[in-house]
């Protein structure tokens, strides 16, 4: 596999490798109207939002640290094991707080001094769309323009919403223009650099931001019950070196601008302001347990309500539908949960081995209820390679759509590690709704997030099989509100033979409620930024 050089020094820390914290706060900024009062040539109307700047540069994390203190933190796991010692009391002795920035094109251009995504410059497709915003983009994302005006969150405004009585006024208070991103190991560590950050931008002219929290659920799963985070397309310890064999691990330019990327795409000499950043898409996305679940025990019936009524007492088949617990979904509904999602809720894979495969005993989560690791959770091209028809893992399966891993559709094997995306989501619970802080970061965001969510995720013939067939329909953790109902290969039915599908019932079950388009600069950019040192003669 060939191995790349990554500048960690220079790369935000939440980039690469992540900065995997329990407890994590997101302050939206919006900067005041007279910073876009003058020409971008002046730096006068610029001055107080570089004076804040200049107090959050130092405070920036680099991938470098973050990956260096997570080497210190297994070492300390490592000379802990077998004390029965939990994680919180490691971090007794090992503990950090990150920090990381990033702009929308709005609030980049003032600091820039120029908006190289504009027309007039002929922008590339990437810059192209961070220059729209994700707000401008719902034939894209699936957002509906219903959902669109309501954001909590924005990176731009737009003129279309007349129809529904919303103005640009209207849209101008949830603009933002930079996110600081703060991540901590506890709650008071969190408290006290949220009130530092706040206050550095407070002091220097800045409105009061907008905050938002995520916090683990403390047990890697998301607020369905899933595990999450898996199948990561960069290094866990980036410091050990980075290896590409564009399947598990993609080159790190498909993440990183001016890193080398994937053979498909061109090694660009990119301007210095991107050289080393990455562009950042956050949304923060709505979860509907409860109709999660309810379609989940749909669908079962749909799939065993045969096997049910003719099962015998004391038959496994008869408690299939069954709830084993208050609040518990029966195994049949967990069965269906899995296979909309494409894991197991530990995260093993849905692959059973063909010589241990009885047709008659109804699947179970392999990992009984443990998060998987390993093998077990591992997910590799033959897995989907072998199920061509989607019997094990559906067409549709959300983790199937975000990494199809076979050439389907009109991808073939070279472009498949050319869409590639680093999430770093962190479940909230904000009292009113859960769900979760999606941030995904990319080289490209129309070759990364914008081709999964469109092409893949809402599009409900990607992944058709070969032979033909129904369309599979949609991920079903599309945003998309015009849901048709998704197709599956019926198991555990007596006379169903590899292409006779039934249709499940469809809902929507993931809302977003506000999101946007950002870049996060290199430190020495951020540090330029600062400075005012993009100036034509600088």
């Amino acid at each position: 596999m060939p191995s790349h050089w990554v500048p960690l020094d220079q790369v935000q820390g939440n980039v690469t490798p992540g900065f995997r914290k329990d407890f994590q706060a997101f302050l939206f900024f919006q900067f005041r109207k007279e910073t876009f009062a003058g020409e971008p040539e002046s730096a006068a109307a610029t001055s107080d939002v570089r004076a804040w700047l200049t107090k959050v540069v130092p405070t920036i994390a680099s991938a470098e640290e973050v990956a260096t203190y997570n080497q210190l933190y297994r070492l300390v796991k490592r000379r802990m094991a077998g004390t029965d010692a939990p994680d919180d009391t490691v971090r007794r002795f090992a503990r950090s707080t990150w920090v990381n920035v990033a702009f929308t094109s709005r609030g980049l251009a003032p600091l820039l001094r120029s908006a190289p995504w504009t027309d007039e410059h002929n922008p590339s497709p990437w810059l192209r769309a961070f220059g729209d915003g994700m707000c401008n983009r719902d034939e894209i994302t699936g957002d509906s323009q219903k959902d669109i005006k309501d954001f909590i969150v924005r990176d731009c405004v737009r003129d279309s919403f007349d129809h529904l009585n919303v103005t640009v006024a209207d849209q101008q208070p949830q603009l933002v223009h930079a996110l600081v991103i703060v991540g901590a190991d506890c709650q008071l560590d969190l408290d006290r650099e949220v009130r530092r950050q706040i206050a550095f931008a407070t002091n220097n002219g800045l409105n009061r931001p907008l905050e938002l929290r995520g916090a683990s659920l403390g047990t890697g799963r998301e607020p369905f019950g899933f595990a999450d985070g898996i199948s990561q397309p960069d290094p866990d310890d980036p410091l050990a070196g980075w290896e590409s064999d564009g399947v598990q691990n993609v080159a790190p330019g498909e993440i990183i601008r001016g890193c080398v990327p994937e053979a498909g795409h061109p090694d660009l000499d990119v301007p210095l302001w991107e050289r080393f950043g990455s562009y950042l898409v956050f949304r923060q996305l709505k979860q509907d347990v409860q109709t999660f679940w309810e379609r989940a025990e749909r669908a079962a019936k749909i799939m065993f309500q045969e096997l049910v009524d003719a099962a015998h007492a004391g038959d496994e088949n008869a408690t299939i539908l069954k709830s084993p617990g208050p609040g518990l979904p029966s195994p049949g509904a967990e069965y269906a949960a899995a296979l909309m999602i494409g894991r197991w809720p530990s995260g093993a894979t849905l692959t059973t081995p063909p010589d241990s495969h009885d047709r008659k005993k109804l699947p179970h989560d392999p990992a009984q209820g443990q998060r998987a690791t390993g093998a077990m959770s591992t997910l590799a091209a033959r897995d989907f390679g072998n199920d061509p028809l989607g019997a094990t893992c559906p067409m549709f399966a959300h983790v199937r759509r975000a990494n199809p891993r076979v050439p389907t559709s009109g991808f073939g094997a070279d472009a498949l590690s050319l869409h590639r995306i680093v999430r770093r989501g962190i479940p909230y619970d904000d009292g009113a709704s859960k769900g979760i802080m999606f941030l995904a970061y990319q080289a490209r965001i129309d070759e990364g997030y914008e081709v999964i969510q469109k092409q893949w995720a809402n599009n409900q013939g990607f992944g058709r099989p070969p032979s033909g067939g129904n369309n599979p329909g949609l991920d079903p953790l599309s945003v998309w509100s015009n849901r048709p109902n998704n197709s599956i290969i019926v198991p555990l039915r007596k006379g169903v033979t590899a292409g006779q599908y039934t249709a499940l019932p469809s809902a929507r079950t993931v809302t977003a409620r506000g999101g946007g388009y950002f870049f996060a600069p290199s430190l020495t950019a951020l540090g330029l930024l600062a400075r005012d040192g993009f100036r034509g003669d600088a």
